[in-house]
Formats: structure tokens, C-alpha cells, sequence
């Protein structure tokens, strides 16, 4: 990416109030009154793409456009400077790097009981927060300090012997926090590729093998409040992945309730909150806990956001787990009511939505497009997952496949509907792990499709419907519905009733976790 596309992004990114507080700064690095750079920033703000000609003509005879590039680069650099600045007394982070800078100077000054004084509040907050690679470098200055300020071998003995434990005591629970992450980027390489429901063999052992992990086992083997985060996430969202709804929902009640017990978790913690509330909503989904989910869910509309970051999670958590809802509740029509700001969202927040969150958004709106028997703008949203060229959810992408076919098949179009069929046998065939699921699909529709007599497809309807149960023992049919109620489709068929009408009928809560819930 050039410079300028880098300047533009940042400036672009910039809320009102990180603006006003930029220009503040930009005036006081401009005693001379000519402001040079803050009439760039000004040029750029205005611009809704960046065009360096319109700024170079704009500004031709002022001096510093022939050395714009540089000029570029300062602004940039002067824009972080403020943006440092502005977020240090919201960052813990930052006030520690701050006071520590402080406590450096007062040692340089020779200020030695000032600066142990400092160093002795930053090892506090270090401590408090877990910034374990602060205590480290923390010990640093402390070892150099106690060479100055020990008035005997014996205090500058123990004061070596203090420090030194202190560091031993950081780097145990740096290491051990290191290998839950682990954990975590091996759990999430699986769940980002093969989706977050899971029911073939070669997509659960990865996550057994990750889930037998002794550190996974016990909570007590998480040696900080980070580590604890770690351990309850993975073992939430691994079992929810494998099918164990109640162990799911009880980790990730025990992780919601453990940030809520930190001071200011909204606004230390609030990415993280909107996670744990996000998976919570996901399990009383699947379990069709409704009460519940609407409850999570109100709190994850609430969860605050102030960053470009935040906001995107934020919206496309809320959309996401909005439009399933309508779907799995047949409340197709509200889901497309949704259309407008998920589109206007997917502009605003492209360069931070994440593939596979996009992937499963838009495969909701065919879904609710189908469900509401507009079938041509369904296959518009469908087209979208089938030009996608990516490895991650492929369990949504192949599901698209499967809604394409039903799609044609709806608007009896049987040149395309044999198309869609050929594509997806196509796209079936070159999976390396193709499930029994795909390949009933396959035999079936190739029949059904193929028939014309109306009592006779009526007949093979049965027989798919039947295939399906048959196959229940194995999760199959649960694991299906939870991406498209085939079943319930097979059943509109068969009734000669629309697909929301047999959704509607059949929408019973199940209370599969409520005895989970005892333990609010």
C-alpha cells in the first residue's frame, strides 16, 4: 500500500473529537502561524477518494508542495504523535509508558528517591494489569537504581533478590500465557476454515486433540486473569463447535461473568465483552433458548464502541446473529428489512470486517430472501458466496451451494437448475473431505430435479426426508439445520405449504441448557 493511501486511511478513520484534538496539536507545532500542515490534513478530510493532483494544484505556489512527499510522512507521523496522546489517559498501557519515561528522566537527573518512587508505582499498575513485559523492563532500571541507592551489601543483596523474583514471577506467567495462545491460534486457524459447527470425524479430532490439552482441563493451570480468558474462550467455543451445548453455555457464562468483575470492563475490555456476549448469543441460538438470547443480545447492543475497530465488530455480530435469529424463527421478512444498513455497514466497514464474518452475513440475507420466496434476489446474494475466492468457512460456502440449487429448483428453470446442479457436484467433487450430508444431497436432488410428474417428486421428497433421519445418530440432521432447515424445506414440499409456514409451525424452544442457566 503507498504512503498516501496509508495517510488517507488514517485521516479517513479519525472521529470528530480525534480531529479536533489533532488540529489543537497541529496549531502548537506551527508557532510561525502558517499551519502547512493542518491545510494538508484539510485538503485530505475533504476528499472522498485521494487525489494528489487536485491537492498539488490547489496549493501551487505554496513552498511546501514541492516537497510534499516528506510532508506527507510528517503529518503522518505528527497524526499518531496526537493520537498517542489523546488515548494515554484511557490507556493503561500508555500511562505506564508514560510514568516510566518519567522515572528514567529522574534517574538521569540523579533524582534517585524520586525515581524509585515512580518505578515503585509503575511495578503497581504493571502488576495489577499483567503487563508482564513491563516488569521486566521495569527490573531493568531497578537494577541499575540499587546500585546507586544501597547503602550496605546486605540491602543491595536483597533488592537484587526482590527484583529478581519479580521477573521470575512475569516471565512464569508470561510462559504460560504464551501457551494458551497457542492453544488459540491452533483453535482458531481451525474454526476460521472449517466454520464453528462441526460434525465429520476429520473436522472434530484437530479440536479434541486441542480440547485433551492439560491446561484446557484445569482452570487452576491459568496463571493470570489473560490466561483465564484464554482457557474459558477455548473451552466454550470448542465445545459449542463440538456439539456440547451445556458445557459451551457454562464456560462462556463463567468467562462473561469474569470480565464483568473487572473495574471499568466497558471500557478497558469492551472488545472482549462483546465477544463473550456474541457467543453466548450463538449457543442459545443453536439451542433455541430464544429468552435467553434476546437477553444477551440486548447487552451486546449496549457494549460501548469508540474505535473504527469496535464499531465493525460490533456491527457485524449484531447483524450476524440478528438475521439467523429471523431465520431460524421464520421471521423472514425482518431479516430483510435488514438489507439497507448491512449493505451501508459493508461499505463503511470493509477494510475491517473479516472474510469470514462477511461470508456468513451474506448467506443469511439468501437465506431470508428464500425463506420469503424471492428466489431471484436470493440467488443475487448467493452469487456473492460463489464468487468468493477464499479457503475460510467452508462450510457456509458449500451450504451456498446447496441454496443455489434449491433456488433454481423454486423458479423451475430446468436448464439453470441443471447448471446449478453441474456446479455443485463440480464443487462437491474437489473437497478433500466431502461429508455424507453433500453426497445424499447430490443422489437426491439429481432425482428430484430430473422429475416432472408432481406425485412422484412428492414421493422422493419423502425418501430424501427419510435419508435424513436415518442419519440422525450422527448429528447430521441438527448440524444441517443450523445453516438451512432442509428438512423443513423437504416438508413444504411435501405439505404443498411455503417454507416460513413450516418453519413457523415447527419453531418450538428447546430447554437443552436450562439447567445451565441455574448457575446466574
Amino acid at each position: 500500500m503507498k504512503a498516501s493511501d496509508e495517510l488517507f486511511q488514517l485521516i479517513t478513520s479519525l472521529s470528530k473529537s480525534e480531529k479536533r484534538y489533532f488540529k489543537i496539536i497541529a496549531k502548537q507545532q506551527n508557532p510561525d502561524g502558517k499551519y502547512n500542515y493542518l491545510k494538508l490534513f484539510n485538503a485530505i478530510e475533504k476528499q472522498e477518494e485521494y487525489d494528489e493532483a487536485k491537492i498539488i494544484a490547489q496549493y501551487k505556489n505554496k513552498t511546501f508542495v514541492k516537497y510534499l512527499s516528506s510532508e506527507k510522512n510528517y503529518l503522518y507521523n505528527l497524526i499518531l504523535k496526537s493520537l498517542n496522546k489523546y488515548y494515554t489517559s484511557s490507556s493503561v498501557e500508555m500511562e505506564l509508558d508514560e510514568l516510566f519515561n518519567c522515572a528514567k528522566i529522574l534517574y538521569k537527573k540523579g533524582l534517585y528517591s524520586q525515581c524509585e518512587k515512580t518505578l515503585n508505582r509503575c511495578l503497581e499498575i504493571a502488576r495489577k494489569h499483567e503487563l508482564f513485559a513491563s516488569v521486566l523492563k521495569i527490573a531493568e532500571l531497578q537494577l541499575e537504581l540499587i546500585v546507586h541507592i544501597a547503602t550496605s551489601s546486605e540491602k543491595m543483596k536483597k533488592g537484587f533478590e526482590q527484583v529478581c523474583a519479580n521477573t521470575n514471577e512475569a516471565l512464569g506467567k508470561l510462559n504460560n500465557l504464551n501457551e494458551y495462545y497457542q492453544l488459540y491460534t491452533s483453535f482458531m486457524e481451525q474454526i476460521r476454515k472449517k466454520g464453528e459447527l462441526l460434525h465429520k470425524a476429520s473436522d472434530l479430532s484437530p479440536l479434541n486433540k486441542i480440547i485433551q490439552n492439560p491446561l484446557l482441563k484445569q482452570e487452576e493451570k491459568a496463571l493470570s486473569t489473560k490466561a483465564k480468558k484464554v482457557f474459558y474462550f477455548i473451552n466454550g467455543t470448542c465445545h459449542h463447535a463440538m456439539g456440547d451445548m451445556k458445557s459451551a453455555y457454562t464456560y462462556e457464562v463463567k468467562g462473561m461473568k469474569q470480565v464483568e468483575a473487572q473495574s471499568n470492563f466497558l471500557q478497558n475490555d469492551s472488545a472482549f465483552y462483546s465477544a463473550k456476549l456474541s457467543n453466548l448469543c450463538e449457543t442459545c441460538l443453536r439451542t433455541k433458548e430464544y429468552h435467553l438470547f434476546k437477553m444477551y443480545y440486548d447487552k451486546l447492543k449496549n457494549v460501548p464502541a469508540r474505535f473504527p475497530m469496535e464499531m465493525s465488530r460490533q456491527f457485524y455480530r449484531t447483524n450476524d446473529l440478528q438475521a439467523r435469529y429471523y431465520c431460524h424463527s421464520g421471521e423472514f421478512e425482518k431479516a430483510i428489512a435488514m438489507v439497507d444498513e448491512i449493505e451501508d455497514g459493508f461499505k463503511e466497514y470493509h477494510t475491517n470486517i473479516h472474510k469470514s464474518r462477511q461470508i456468513s452475513i451474506q448467506f443469511y440475507m439468501a437465506y431470508a430472501y428464500l425463506g420469503n420466496n424471492d428466489f431471484k434476489t436470493a440467488l443475487k446474494w448467493i452469487n456473492k458466496l460463489l464468487n468468493e475466492k477464499t479457503d475460510l468457512r467452508t462450510d457456509i460456502l458449500s451450504f451456498a451451494r446447496i441454496l443455489n440449487c434449491i433456488a433454481h429448483y423454486e423458479l423451475d428453470d430446468y436448464l439453470s437448475m441443471e447448471s446449478a446442479y453441474r456446479s455443485t457436484v463440480y464443487f462437491f467433487s474437489k473437497k478433500k473431505d466431502k461429508s455424507r450430508l453433500e453426497d445424499i444431497f447430490l443422489n437426491q436432488f439429481k432425482k428430484i430435479h430430473k422429475e416432472t410428474d408432481f406425485k412422484k417428486r412428492v414421493r422422493l421428497f419423502e425418501g430424501f426426508k427419510n435419508e435424513i433421519k436415518m442419519n440422525r445418530d450422527e448429528g447430521f440432521e441438527e448440524t444441517f439445520s443450523e445453516y438451512f432447515d432442509l428438512p423443513a424445506w423437504l416438508e413444504s414440499k411435501i405439505q404443498n405449504k411455503t417454507f416460513a409456514e413450516i418453519i413457523n409451525a415447527k419453531n418450538k424452544p428447546l430447554k437443552t441448557i436450562a439447567t445451565a442457566a441455574l448457575i446466574f
